[in-house]
């Protein structure tokens, strides 16, 4: 099968959450770098305006146009339609959303601070939701749009210590794959993306206080974010970003199959009360 043209961003308008730091400011300075019209959005005021100063003092190719900074508290619906509105009226109409923006929790589910467990929530998954709901009339009317929205292989995986987090990536996995069957045939294309193990500020703490594999984070934040790009360019329902796509899908595929063997596996690793102190340090 002939691989399918890209398609240019340029001129278009994407909203990326989660972009001080991380995977979303990687993403935003991609985007800007090929001509979209970008809306960098995040909680932590003073790093987006760090960031986007940085991404608009670069040395940007022909095209490239400075970002848009909105900071913004996810787990507010009031910041939610402030921060649409105000793409909007800065770009005219939404293009592309992508729900990118994340907490992590980990340790014993019992445990876990209730405040924290409604923020993951908040942020994770409702806030996804809402803002696909502020966006779809528009891209409905006119008969295009892509959302892209940042899942996790926890939502598939059954990772021990996670279990709000991977609640939050299951939950917005499934909602996507719905949207996708229900917006079939409108022009708006729905894209899944699991970045993979990323060194970002989220996954910091995993490195220093976690084990195995997840105290090695193997790409930098730029990877994710150019599969972004390319997802938006070439429309596709899902991407996986892994250095490790074999070994991934066979942990993937012996979780369905053998779910009791993989159980007995995950039952030795967390008899070590050390594990869950691991989880613990790494979600704060």
């Amino acid at each position: 099968m002939a691989r399918r043209e890209p398609q240019s961003v340029e001129h278009r308008s994407v909203i990326i959450t989660g972009a001080a730091s991380g995977i979303g400011r990687a993403a935003a300075a991609l985007f800007c770098r090929a001509g979209a019209r970008v809306a960098m959005v995040d909680i932590q005021a003073e790093a987006l305006a760090a960031a986007r100063a940085e991404i608009s003092s670069g040395n940007p190719s022909d095209g490239a146009l400075a970002p848009i900074a909105l900071a913004a508290d996810l787990s507010c619906n009031a910041d939610l339609t402030r921060v649409v509105a105000a793409v909007r009226s800065a770009f005219g109409c939404i293009d592309v959303l992508i729900n990118n923006a994340g907490l992590l929790m980990g340790g014993r589910f019992e445990q876990g601070d209730p405040e924290r467990l409604q923020a993951l929530i908040e942020v994770n998954l409702c806030a996804p939701l809402r803002l696909m709901q502020l966006v779809l009339p528009e891209m409905l009317e006119r008969g295009s749009g892509h959302i892209l929205n940042v899942t996790s292989s926890s939502a598939s995986l059954g990772v021990p210590g996670y279990a709000v987090y991977a609640a939050t990536k299951s939950g917005l996995m499934s909602s996507s794959r719905v949207l996708r069957r229900e917006l079939a045939g409108s022009g708006i294309h729905i894209t899944l993306l699991c970045p993979g193990s990323t060194a970002t500020p989220m996954t910091d703490a995993m490195v220093r206080f976690g084990r195995g594999t997840a105290s090695q984070p193997h790409h930098p934040p730029e990877v994710p974010a150019a599969a972004m790009l390319d997802a938006v360019r070439r429309p596709r329902e899902a991407i996986i970003v892994s250095s490790r796509p074999r070994s991934q899908a066979v942990i993937s595929w012996l979780d369905r199959i053998f779910p009791n063997m993989m159980d007995r596996y995950w039952a030795r690793q967390i008899a070590d009360e050390d594990y869950f102190e691991c989880a613990t340090r790494a979600g704060r």
